[in-house]
């Protein structure tokens, strides 16, 4: 008989065993899900994004309409590792002929390996087939025979059963890694996804490497997930790219924490140089550590400082760093400050310098890191879920922080700049840099040079830096050409459409879709909420614990249904608007470099990123297209705006289909999407157009396009005060 014809049965063979507390029956139905996802061949699972996310009542659902899945053979894993570690604890009882609190496990093993016990008490058990797999496996001296009868004693049954036991957890485990890794080969496959096969991977190996010998198989497992992407996916070269409420329910995870935990404990064992960290490994260590909710782990910053030079600052960092809620806030940034500028100033043309990806992942924290004099200070929403990921979920989201001391911290500030300029200038340095650190030069120079060009606009916010200098910056071409066209547009608007520093960086956060984020400790900071509206704001005193920022942050659909007046309406369809324009152009740029390293894969992420922002489009669009009719007697006529927005729709759809298909990267589908992509950019003025009929404002101005002369950029206007002023 089929799965497809007994899985339901079985759901409800299992279910009966539950409420009836039938022990064997349930412990043998576990077992034949397990077999009956591993009759199905993988190609044939369906899909399921949200691996994590099976929890019993959507088990139960899919079972019952005969349904397999990736999720569903993980649901079942963990059903069977639960009721064979019970096993293994009843084994451990009957060894000690202690059987009162486990007697239906006990009858369960009695009943399965064929035996008899006395009152299920004895410390003799009588074999009903001395002949059975597990006997003939087990040391046969043990085994007492009389006429007719064979018996063992109870310690030595137990003893046999466990190893019986252990290697059904070594063929099941096996199967289960097998399967998992087909589904991490699939090409489509979102990083999200991989993530989660990977974390699973780990888990399940390091389960049934516990249970028996280590073998090449689960080795060869185990380096996979270590020396596979997920420290890249958890850590991507662009932040944007985790930022996903996914990633972070991943990433708050044990699963998470132990994959994380293995991979610091092998660049700490692989240490070469007198068993002295590289600055290479230093780098990932501590960005891991940073990112991860490891600071909270015994042991792990110990086995770090025991790895670093007497004379290292990243060892007075380190040892500083007990957890950052109860670390020494200003020495915490002066330690990370005076580590970087280390790092820096050696030679980074030496072997296994640090990668510049981690360099300014520390730097952007050190940032998050500094004391804050005015009570507030601009960072990203990448940046500051990094900083959120390393406290505990009910920390103070504030307690790391620094809001209220009377300080400036001048130097860190300066030496950033300092540092930014000098690698966006000399490009040719920076790409050495990008080679040396093994990664591709072609996907990651702009996304570096974005990045930069980031933290320096956080540099003028944060700190006395001159607005200017991100206008002199945008005048260099070899700069200015690795950077969106439409985030340039929004910083050199400024001028032009006469908002403040804080409006405009705002904007053009928006654009990259990594927004900026205010963080606030008193209420005089409340004005730049009204200032800077399409910022993020966050009023640390408003949040009991860290989950509720994350909540902030990351809303839930629901929470974006609530009722809205016209003009708002019209605002969000601009935003939206904007936003999918930003990710048409990565995907193009994705597109063009499909043939570099991941990023074919990054295609299909950008993919995922268009069919959201068409979800809010259409939303938007549908209670737009309801205000207009409402307004109908107006006499205005505003169907082109709705037939532009509606065009749209159909063209992204239509995308999005076209890269659905195994095949996309073909001579006949590639031309047909360039073609689309192409009556987008052609449509992008007119598109801008209709979603700016309301009055100018600030939220808006990244979506705004101008043309400001390089001859207009010289001096900042003094309309245009620092931070609000």
């Amino acid at each position: 008989m089929g799965y497809r014809m007994n899985l339901s049965e079985l759901m409800q063979c299992y279910s009966a065993s539950k409420q009836y507390k039938s022990r064997i029956v349930e412990i043998l139905s576990v077992r034949k899900f397990l077999d009956a996802h591993f009759q199905v061949h993988r190609m044939k699972y369906e899909s399921d994004p949200q691996l994590m996310l099976i929890d019993r009542s959507s088990f139960e659902e899919r079972m019952s309409k005969n349904k397999v899945s990736d999720g569903t053979l993980v649901f079942v894993w963990n059903l069977w590792k639960v009721q064979s570690l019970e096993i293994f604890e009843c084994l451990d009882s009957i060894e000690r002929a202690d059987l009162s609190e486990c007697e239906d496990t006990a009858r369960f093993c009695f009943n399965y390996f064929g035996v008899r016990s006395p009152n299920n008490s004895s410390d003799t058990c009588i074999l009903s087939n001395p002949n059975s797999a597990w006997v003939r496996n087990s040391d046969k001296k043990f085994i007492l025979r009389k006429r007719n009868v064979a018996t063992l004693d109870a310690r030595h049954f137990a003893s046999a059963a466990r190893e019986y036991w252990s290697q059904e957890i070594v063929s099941t485990g096996l199967r289960v890694l097998e399967a998992l890794q087909s589904r991490l080969m699939k090409p489509s496959l979102s990083m999200y996804c991989q993530s989660v096969c990977l974390v699973h991977i780990f888990d399940i190996t390091r389960f049934v490497e516990s249970k028996s010998p280590t073998t090449k198989k689960l080795q060869n497992f185990l380096s996979l997930c270590v020396e596979s992407k997920y420290i890249n996916s958890v850590f991507p070269l662009d932040p944007r790219h985790s930022l996903s409420e996914d990633m972070v329910s991943l990433r708050e995870t044990e699963f998470s924490n132990n994959l994380l935990e293995e991979i610091i404990s092998r660049n700490i064992v692989s240490s070469r140089n007198n068993n002295e960290l590289s600055y290479r490994q230093i780098g990932e260590v501590v960005m891991t550590m940073l990112g991860s909710g490891l600071l909270q782990r015994n042991g792990i910053r110990e086995k770090i400082i025991t790895r670093l030079s007497d004379n290292s600052s990243w060892k007075s960092f380190i040892e500083n760093l007990i957890s950052v809620e109860e670390s020494s806030k200003d020495s915490l940034s002066r330690e990370l400050h005076n580590a970087l500028v280390e790092t820096y100033n050696i030679n980074w043309r030496a072997s296994d310098y640090i990668s510049p990806k981690c360099f300014f992942y520390l730097v952007e924290r050190l940032f998050i890191l500094v004391p804050h004099s005015r009570g507030f200070f601009f960072t990203t929403k990448s940046s500051f879920v990094e900083y959120l990921m390393c406290l505990s979920p009910d920390a103070n989201p504030s307690s790391g922080l620094v809001m209220d001391k009377k300080s400036y911290a001048a130097d860190t500030f300066n030496f950033v700049a300092s540092v930014v300029r000098e690698c966006l200038d000399n490009s040719e340095a920076t790409l050495e840099w990008i080679a040396r650190s093994n990664i591709d030069g072609n996907y990651y120079l702009p996304v570096l040079m974005l990045r930069l060009f980031v933290i320096l606009c956080l540099s003028c916010l944060n700190s006395e830096l001159s607005f200017n200098v991100l206008f002199e910056v945008l005048k260099v071409p070899h700069i200015k050409c690795q950077l969106p066209w439409n985030f340039c547009d929004a910083i050199r608007c400024r001028r032009t459409n006469n908002v403040s520093d804080e409006a405009a960086v705002a904007g053009a956060f928006n654009i990259i879709g990594d927004p900026l984020v205010i963080v606030a400790s008193n209420e005089n900071s409340r004005r730049l909420e009204f200032l800077c509206p399409s910022a993020v704001f966050l009023d640390l005193k408003s949040f009991s614990c860290r989950n509720e920022v994350i909540e902030k942050l990351f809303p839930k659909s629901s929470d974006k249904k609530a009722n809205v007046e016209p003009n708002v309406v019209s605002e969000q369809v601009t935003q939206s608007s904007k936003t999918t324009e930003g990710i048409i152009l990565e995907l193009l740029d994705a597109l063009r470099n499909r043939n570099n390293g991941d990023s074919k894969s990054v295609v299909m992420i950008k993919k995922e990123e268009v069919e959201k922002h068409i979800k809010f489009l259409t939303a938007d669009v549908a209670k737009l297209s309801e205000q207009k009719r409402s307004r109908v007697h107006s006499g205005e006529d505003e169907n082109d705006e709705l037939d532009e927005n509606t065009t749209t729709i159909d063209e992204l759809t239509e995308i999005c289909s076209l890269l659905d298909t195994s095949d996309f990267d073909t001579k006949a589908a590639m031309p047909k999407i360039e073609e689309i992509l192409k009556r987008l950019e052609e449509r992008r003025p007119r598109l801008m157009l209709s979603s700016s009929n309301d009055l100018p404002n600030v939220s808006t101005v990244g979506s705004q396009s101008c043309v400001v002369s390089d001859d207009d950029e010289d001096e900042d206007g003094e309309s245009n005060s620092k931070n609000g002023g």
